[in-house]
């Protein structure tokens, strides 16, 4: 009897000496690891500068209809989902309460005897009202290379349509430049995504201004409905950079530059009006180039130089001044 009586007194203290093991966020719902069976595949091919491999799946529910799709990216992403149960990243209610929008990761895991560790993150549109759950993007990646990767919830539209979401979460590109993390929405109406490019969401929190880099020009975006108006940047020559609003949402600053690998030559500082579209050149500066800017006071904006160094620039009167 004591030698039973002492096996559960150490028994307890065994148990109780146990590290505690960090908590993993739980998964609301049952998720049923899914292989999408229809990807849109990018036409570019890899390239060093985004070692990342991006695999986006349709917005359609899988069926049993198999589609044509390149072998190796169908085997790599069943690999992975089948390799281990997938872990809630995040999850994004809708401001209606009727849908929710859950990323969800399955980690790194070497799939292939001597190949590259992968992952594959999904974005999951879950009806909270029938629990039904659709796969609305996807993305496989290769782990430990360079390159900016991952999704990242930003914000739901008020009207519940939209869905906006980054896919370069974390990371950022190889190389030198001006880079900031593309923005993306999801339409539940239409279930499909569309790309907007990389900018800012004003103040007021209802209008997104964004850069199209193909076309090269700024699209201002009603986040409820759509497109508002475009204009084409003063310097169609010059690389484009920063663009922000101003604190009453009622104008915006964008930032032009001759070259961002390094950045040197012409920075121009260009104003546009939301009203009428209007831009005005408030500043022209090679020496010092500007990079960035913040605008916090309604009448002053900072600049930063290619240094890093802080300058004050009054709407006002004009004047620029280095900040001590």
């Amino acid at each position: 009897m004591n030698k039973i009586f002492l096996f559960f007194v150490l028994l307890l203290l065994l148990v109780g000496c146990k590290r505690p093991t960090e908590q993993v966020p739980t998964l609301t719902g049952t998720y049923i690891p899914i292989t999408p069976k229809l990807f849109v595949t990018s036409t570019s091919l890899p390239t060093a500068t985004f070692p990342p491999q991006l695999t986006k799946t349709s917005t359609q529910e899988p069926t049993s209809t198999v589609i044509a799709i390149p072998s190796p990216t169908m085997d790599l992403v069943a690999a992975v989902v089948a390799a281990q149960p997938p872990e809630l990243f995040s999850s994004h209610p809708s401001p209606d309460g009727m849908l929710r929008m859950d990323i969800i990761i399955y980690d790194c895991v070497k799939t292939i005897e001597d190949g590259d560790e992968n992952a594959y993150e999904q974005l999951i549109l879950v009806d909270l009202a029938s629990g039904e759950q659709r796969i609305a993007d996807g993305q496989l990646q290769t782990c430990g290379g360079l390159g900016a990767y991952g999704f990242g919830g930003r914000f739901w539209s008020p009207n519940s349509r939209y869905f906006y979401y980054t896919d370069g979460r974390q990371g950022i590109p190889d190389g030198c430049g001006y880079w900031d993390s593309p923005l993306l929405r999801f339409d539940v109406a239409s279930l499909e995504t569309e790309s907007l490019g990389a900018g800012s969401l004003s103040p007021d929190g209802k209008k997104v201004a964004t850069w199209d880099s193909i076309d090269n020009v700024v699209n201002i975006w009603d986040i409820d409905d759509g497109e508002i108006s475009h204009f084409t940047p003063l310097h169609s020559a010059a690389g484009s950079g920063p663009i922000i609003w101003s604190p009453d949402s009622q104008s915006l600053v964008y930032i032009q530059v001759d070259s961002w690998c390094p950045v040197s030559g012409r920075s121009y500082l260009v104003q546009v009006g939301m009203n009428d579209s209007k831009q005005s050149l408030l500043l022209e500066s090679e020496n010092p180039t500007f990079a960035d800017a913040e605008w916090d006071d309604t009448d002053v904006l900072s600049l930063f130089d290619q240094e890093g160094k802080a300058w004050r620039y009054n709407l006002i009167t004009g004047d620029l001044t280095q900040v001590p």
